[in-house]
Parts: C-alpha cells; sequence; structure tokens
C-alpha cells in the first residue's frame, strides 16, 4: 500500500524556456499517486501532473516521450495585484500531464509521443475582472499552441480521469486538450483518445467545453493537422451564464486538415448551445460500432488494436492502456 503524498504550493511557478538551437529530450518519467495543488493569489497558475510548463524558442527542439502522470491536481486563482492593468491576464492553465505546452520562432518544435494521463485535474479561477482572466484545463494538456513557423506534435497519446472547472470568466475545458491553436506555424495531433468527462462553467461569461478539446483554431496556416483520434467522454455544462459544446470540439475556426474523427453516440452532451461545424468535423460511432476498430475509418491496424474487457474501444499498440490508483484501489477494496 502506498501513501498518498501531498504538496501544495502557494506562489507563482515558472519554466525555463529551452532556446538558443539546444535539443533536450524527457523520456521515462511518470508520477503517480500524488496530490498536487497550486494556488496563485496574485499570479497566473501553471500546473501539471508531470510538467507544468514546456515552452520551445529559438530554433529549439523539445521531446517528451514514453511517459505518464496519476495525480490529483488542482489549481486555483483567487487574486491579483491592485496595479494590475486592463491587458494583464491572471489565468488557470491546468494539464493532466503537462499544463502549458506552446513553440514560437523558426525551426523550435515540441514533439509529445507515447504518453498519458490517468489525472483528476480540478481548475478554479475567482478572479472577477475581464472575460480574459480565463480557465484553459485538459485531461492531457491544459494549452497546446505554436506561433511564428515553429512546430508541435501530439502522436499516440490518451487521458482518462476527469476534468472539473469552474470561473467567473471564460472557461476552456476539453477532455484531452484545454486549448488548441496554431498561428503562422504547423500542428499535428495524430491517434490520440480520450474517455475523460468534463465538467465546466462559467458563471459570468461563457464556457466552451469538449470532448476532445475546447476550441481548435488555426490562423494564417495551412500546416494544422487533426487525424485518427476519438473522444468517447461526457460533457456537461454545470451552471454557465452561457456555454457551448460539443463531444468533439466546442469550436473550429481556420482551415485545418481533419480526417477520421470520431465521438461515441452513448456520451452525454449537456450545454446551452450545441456546435455545429461548417462542415463534418467528427462521425458519431454506435455503442456496437464503437467497439470495433474496423469501424474506425484511418485508424491502422499497425498502431491501433481493438479494446478488452477492461476498456471495450479501441486503444493504442504502442501506449498500453493503464487504469488510474484510485480504480485499481476500488477494484483491491471490492475484491477484499
Amino acid at each position: 500500500h502506498k501513501q498518498r503524498q501531498q504538496h501544495t504550493f502557494k506562489k507563482d511557478i515558472e519554466g525555463e524556456d529551452v532556446g538558443s538551437n539546444k535539443k533536450a529530450a524527457i523520456e521515462n518519467c511518470h508520477a503517480e499517486n500524488v496530490t498536487l495543488t497550486v494556488e496563485g493569489g496574485r499570479y497566473s497558475v501553471y500546473a501539471g501532473g508531470l510538467i507544468g510548463y514546456l515552452h520551445a524558442s529559438k530554433g529549439a527542439s523539445l521531446t517528451l516521450s514514453d511517459s505518464s502522470a496519476d495525480v490529483d491536481l488542482s489549481g486555483t486563482v483567487s487574486g491579483y495585484p491592485g496595479s494590475a492593468s486592463a491587458s494583464d491576464r491572471f489565468n488557470v492553465t491546468l494539464g493532466g500531464l503537462v499544463g502549458y505546452v506552446g513553440a514560437i520562432e523558426d525551426n523550435s518544435a515540441i514533439t509529445i509521443k507515447n504518453s498519458y494521463s490517468l489525472s483528476h485535474v480540478n481548475a478554479v479561477s475567482t478572479v472577477n475582472r475581464t472575460r480574459n482572466d480565463n480557465i484553459k484545463a485538459g485531461g492531457l494538456l491544459g494549452y497546446f499552441g505554436s506561433d511564428q513557423n515553429a512546430a508541435l506534435k501530439l502522436s499516440g497519446c490518451y487521458s482518462s480521469g476527469g476534468v472539473v472547472t469552474s470561473a467567473i470568466a471564460d472557461n476552456f475545458s476539453g477532455g484531452l486538450l484545454g486549448y488548441l491553436i496554431a498561428s503562422e506555424s504547423d500542428l499535428t495531433v495524430e491517434n490520440c483518445y480520450t474517455t475523460s468527462n468534463v465538467y465546466a462553467r462559467s458563471t459570468r461569461f461563457s464556457s466552451y467545453i469538449g470532448g476532445f478539446t475546447s476550441v481548435a483554431g488555426v490562423l494564417n496556416s495551412d500546416g494544422f493537422i487533426l487525424e485518427n483520434c476519438y473522444a468517447a467522454g461526457n460533457v456537461i455544462d454545470s451552471g454557465s451564464n452561457s456555454s457551448e459544446g460539443g463531444k468533439f470540439t466546442a469550436d473550429a475556426q481556420g482551415d485545418m486538415s481533419t480526417f477520421g474523427l470520431y465521438t461515441h453516440e452513448d456520451a452525454r452532451l449537456v450545454c446551452g448551445t450545441t456546435f455545429v461545424p461548417e462542415k463534418m468535423l467528427d462521425k458519431q460511432l454506435t455503442a456496437e460500432q464503437a467497439c470495433v476498430l474496423s469501424y474506425y475509418t484511418g485508424f491502422s491496424d499497425t498502431v491501433w488494436k481493438n479494446g478488452t474487457d477492461l476498456y471495450p474501444y479501441p486503444t493504442l499498440i504502442g501506449t498500453p492502456y493503464r487504469i488510474s490508483h484510485t480504480e485499481e484501489l476500488s477494484k483491491n477494496v471490492l475484491a477484499f
């Protein structure tokens, strides 16, 4: 029996950039059986089950692979300095594996592959200033974005656990990704899935709630690729002033290449307005179809395999499906 470790941080957590043409790799790193609480009374919060902040610039290249997190993660922003200007932002950015992932400037790149999160993510903001003091929270990554000819890639990853968020300002919450955007740069998300349930609210402004990502956006780029992914979790607005939601995403903007995106018919969607894309984005599978790999057009049998009695839906060959420590504990108690 492992005793849970509890850590509380009551100040801003800062991460250093990887820059100046450097290369770095993070491999086979795992966090589990941990309760992590991050509180910001005067600053923004960036936190993840494994890493809070990943940023590449000035030609740097960074890879995170074969890593995981299974933690109870909470992040709260409750105030801001009296000297704050209208342009300042006080945000909560949380991800079950990594909070913030960003790359900027020519030839900078970040790749995340063959990794997963079983974390439970809980984000709260009580800042009542502008709608920009928002929450971005995801089961795997809180923010995933690139700019100025950089490149990001997410491949062979998944999340389970759950995402629960509450804000006064805008709220962007997704099962796998809290926020997904590419501006004048390349971004690829492929062969990923999520079973995370998402519960979100914004008491003054709006919630954008998606089973896979809250929003997917691209600006001045033809290098945005989103393919061979599915979302199986519930998407629930838990009392927002207004909300937009979707089983895959709550909004999609710009010229993006999409193929092989799926949701499940028996997943619940409760929101003020259901997002309807201009062209079909994802296909909904029945309960029977969702358990059979051949119904997921584009999913290669060298990357994916059929599920098992433990988990009936397709899983990744290179990233084995795991259950969280809380599920394992429950099973042990029932068995005892």
